[in-house]
């Protein structure tokens, strides 16, 4: 079931990685396999245009130019028993790293429903902030709030999944103010 966004959803924007990330408009992706065993992936827009492939599918992974073949970022997750797990996005050029980012990331699961809430430096607000993410079971169906939704977190993004025995297409919706690419890789290491 798809809920509409706000209008205007942000009092601030939400940027992680750049600025040039956020939209001024609600923006659509699909996450598409592409291959016969589900570990080719890439993310498209509405116009069936390729933004990035994906390369790993355990361990580090990273979102490539569908040109050129380089990497663009790496991420990763860390699973800790004693602290929160992170989630590290490094953004690479030439082969190098320029950035990496770290968030703090707590899951709880339950028969009804999979909550993930991720701690991130908000570069727009210049402080740390929450984005909670929201999954039915078998996860046709999550939502994405910045802040917590039973504390009147605001609706930021939401994905569904369509999938056939040979290959999964999840339609990814984000409201206008938000790093689509930030959410783009939490999306990714969730699923």
């Amino acid at each position: 079931m798809t809920q509409c966004f706000e209008e205007p959803p942000l009092n601030n924007n939400i940027c992680v990685i750049d600025d040039k990330y956020v939209s001024e408009e609600k923006t659509t992706f699909h996450y598409k396999s592409t291959g016969k065993v589900f570990i080719h992936f890439q993310v498209e827009d509405e116009k069936n245009i390729i933004w990035y492939k994906l390369s790993g599918f355990t361990g580090e992974r990273s979102l490539r130019d569908p040109k050129t073949n380089k990497v663009l970022f790496k991420f990763k997750s860390k699973t800790h028993l004693t602290k929160s797990n992170e989630i590290i996005i490094t953004s690479m050029k030439d082969d190098k790293e320029i950035q990496t980012i770290t968030c703090n990331s707590n899951v709880k699961s339950s028969l009804k429903c999979y909550i993930c809430e991720i701690e991130f430096f908000n570069i727009a607000t210049e402080k740390k902030e929450l984005i909670e993410i929201q999954c039915s079971p078998l996860f046709n169906y999550c939502s994405i709030y910045y802040g917590r939704k039973k504390e009147n977190g605001v609706l930021i993004g939401q994905f569904s999944s369509s999938k056939t025995l040979f290959n999964y297409d999840f339609k990814i919706d984000i409201a206008p103010g938000v790093d689509t690419l930030f959410i783009l890789l939490l999306i990714i290491e969730i699923f």
